[in-house]
């Protein structure tokens, strides 16, 4: 009986679930803690950890004969890629290991493996496009401090941002100083506090939902940020279906920044509807994961780094 483990590794969360390749539904599912990306600075070693300390949850479960993983900075850092396909190569030397990007475990899940766009937003955000030949083009994706507009970093960050600025005076009043203030302490210490969190990425990711939340009650500078954000997220699905060429593509959305609700996606649908076929998602990045580790003919696997046992 094969066994395959599938792994979404974020920079927020590590998602993993197992299953027997005759089985649909999984053997065993765990999260543990993400870790900050392949192109940071010792981005391998963390990804390792992580992966390996959410496993051993799953003591029950045979050793794996395929490891799907879905890891952020495959693209930007793919001699780190390779590197972690090696380490768990070492960890589980019978399996065959996949890395791919968490970009293309996305699009693998929302769309079965076929041709489209998918949007792919949490803590950081990307657009993948798949043309029917299996051309693939990216959008955004470039990380926190360089892009990820409209992610949940992006939001967190602006809404700490306009916290300060109305502290200073800088900006109007918002009820966000207030929030920031319960969630990470005094305002005169916010970027120390920040900047000294193991994850500072993920740290200002955590406050999305407080932005999204003041949004919803009716605070104008919270409710500015969602809609830019919105029309941030919108700009990049639209120029992966541009990248398409003619005709109209089918467009999923994904990722755990979704879960923000309404007041997010009903101004992100409304600037996509009337261009593109929204689509829902077939699967999740898990899904995604499992269906590269057991399929080498999908459209993705130019991309993908594959280690035999």
């Amino acid at each position: 009986m094969a066994t395959v483990l599938a792994v979404d590794l974020g920079k927020t969360s590590c998602r993993m679930a197992a299953w027997s390749t005759d089985l649909t539904a999984p053997l065993a599912e765990s999260t543990g803690h993400g870790a900050p990306g392949l192109a940071e600075a010792g981005g391998v070693t963390a990804a390792e950890a992580s992966i390996v300390r959410t496993f051993g949850d799953f003591s029950a479960v045979p050793p794996p004969t395929m490891v799907g993983v879905g890891v952020p900075g495959v693209s930007a850092a793919p001699t780190a890629a390779r590197e972690l396909a090696d380490r768990l190569r070492n960890v589980w030397p019978n399996a065959e290991i996949v890395v791919a990007g968490d970009a293309a475990t996305s699009h693998a899940g929302a769309l079965a493996g076929g041709p489209g766009v998918v949007l792919a937003v949490g803590t950081g955000m990307a657009v993948v496009a798949v043309s029917q030949g299996g051309d693939v083009f990216h959008v955004d994706g470039w990380g926190p401090w360089l892009g990820d507009d409209g992610s949940g970093a992006w939001i967190g960050r602006a809404g700490l941002h306009a916290a300060l600025a109305s502290y200073d005076g800088r900006g109007p009043a918002t009820a966000l100083s207030e929030a920031a203030r319960e969630a990470f302490g005094p305002l005169d210490r916010l970027p120390s506090a920040i900047g000294g969190d193991d994850h500072p990425v993920r740290a200002m990711a955590t406050f999305a939902p407080v932005v999204a939340d003041h949004a919803g009650s009716g605070d104008e500078v919270a409710g500015t940020i969602i809609d830019s954000a919105a029309t941030m997220l919108a700009s990049a699905v639209l120029t992966g279906v541009r990248k398409l060429g003619t005709g109209r593509v089918d467009v999923a959305l994904t990722g755990g920044l979704l879960k923000l609700g309404d007041r997010l996606t009903k101004p992100l649908v409304e600037h996509l509807r009337l261009e593109v076929d929204l689509v829902p998602a077939q699967g999740n990045s898990l899904d995604g994961a499992r269906l590269l580790a057991e399929r080498s003919d999908t459209l993705h696997e130019a991309a993908l780094i594959r280690v035999a046992p």
